[in-house]
């Protein structure tokens, strides 16, 4: 019986390993594995930590037979980082089951798991997408979404729906959302041409992560959303990301966000940074912060209060003020991750638009650039406040 083995270069493999091993669990068991197996594509490496699985595929220089087994990444690439060799050899042998590594330098054997205890990694080649949606977006403008909306994505389980990102695609625009209760991240992109038909969904945020990570330069990810399985598939390159969407219906988030305002204000980037970093100088706990507007002066004022801090007023100069006096009162950390995303998108432009109506509504934030448009939009939920 002859021998399963691969050929491929070391430096390919390591590459491939690192394209999947953020998919992998920190944990003793299995999901600390990478499924290694030849396919029709080539040497096929796939990591899992349930919600979210990602494969990448290895040229070989030579394939002999096939083989299918779960080994720990880990040791894996510590042995390709201590390698000069331009090329590895990996056989298998079912009898253990374990590979085997070989290098001029040294031969190392890595145990193994059989391949039917991995969970399942779907790719697009097995998957059945005779109902599907396709689209593509580019990989630069797909991590300028994560970035603009993660800080929003809810961390408590309670509500599944909330850790996810909501989709909406028609056309050739595509609505990215994200909300915790407290504060709402929307940001609006363009495709690389239009759907047929208008698609919504959610997508697990650990998910949306992965695909930012995947960073392909000006090769745009190709995106098929499964309508029989209920899976998100993202193809870019030799890569492909994985994962179930969430069932669950998204909160109406359209009719949070206020058609009008009564006051409009544009203050700079400088200006909110210089409150900020009192912010940190500040050993106080739960801080707040009242952002007052007063139009007919033309003068803003940041006021702070905390546990344990009695009061302290600041003056910010605006740039533009329009409409009538008003007040609003927001949680400094939810106002520090506003900035983080808008920043994110205008590059820390000419600064950041404020709309308000009264103390009761939401205030939505936007970056204001030269050079990028307004596609993020951060709305924070008031807090109470005695001015």
């Amino acid at each position: 019986m002859v021998q399963a083995s691969v050929l491929v270069k070391t430096q390919d493999l390591y590459y491939g390993l690192r394209a999947v091993e953020r998919a992998t669990a920190e944990s003793p068991n299995i999901l600390s594995h990478v499924l290694i197996r030849i396919d029709q594509k080539g040497l096929r490496l796939s990591a899992t930590d349930v919600f979210v699985g990602v494969t990448s595929w290895v040229t070989p220089l030579s394939a002999v037979g096939q083989f299918n087994l779960a080994v720990p990444i880990q040791s894996v690439q510590r042995h390709l980082r201590i390698l000069k060799d331009e090329e590895v050899l990996i056989t298998y042998d079912s009898a253990l089951p374990s590979i085997v590594i070989h290098s001029s330098q040294r031969k190392e054997r890595i145990k193994g798991k059989s391949a039917c205890d991995f969970p399942p990694v779907p790719v697009t080649g097995n998957e059945d997408l005779t109902k599907y949606a396709s689209w593509r977006i580019r990989s630069y403008e797909l991590e300028k979404v994560w970035y603009g909306v993660r800080t929003a994505v809810a961390t408590d389980n309670s509500r599944p729906v909330l850790t996810s990102v909501h989709t909406e695609i028609e056309g050739s625009d595509a609505t990215f959302v994200a909300a915790d209760g407290f504060r709402m991240a929307i940001y609006e992109s363009t495709l690389e041409a239009p759907v047929d038909e208008a698609v919504s969904f959610n997508v697990p945020a650990r998910a949306v992560e992965e695909i930012a990570w995947l960073k392909s330069g000006n090769e745009p990810l190709h995106f098929r959303h499964s309508l029989k399985s209920g899976r998100l598939f993202c193809h870019v390159g030799s890569r492909e990301v994985t994962a179930g969407l969430v069932q669950d219906k998204y909160p109406e988030w359209r009719k949070l966000v206020p058609d009008t305002y009564g006051t409009r204000i544009v203050v700079a980037h400088s200006e909110l940074a210089k409150v900020l970093k009192v912010v940190d100088e500040l050993d106080a706990e739960s801080l707040v912060v009242g952002l007052r507007f007063d139009v007919t002066s033309r003068r803003a004022y940041a006021v702070l209060r905390g546990t344990g801090l009695a009061e302290v007023l600041l003056e910010v100069a605006p740039i533009q003020m329009t409409g009538i006096d008003a007040k609003t009162a927001v949680q400094v950390k939810y106002l520090k991750d506003a900035l983080r995303a808008v920043e994110a998108e205008s590059g820390r432009g000419i600064g950041v638009m404020m709309e308000l109506n009264d103390q009761s509504a939401p205030s939505p934030l936007r970056p204001i650039s030269i050079v990028a448009g307004n596609n993020c939009r951060y709305l924070i939920m008031p807090m109470q406040f005695r001015w």
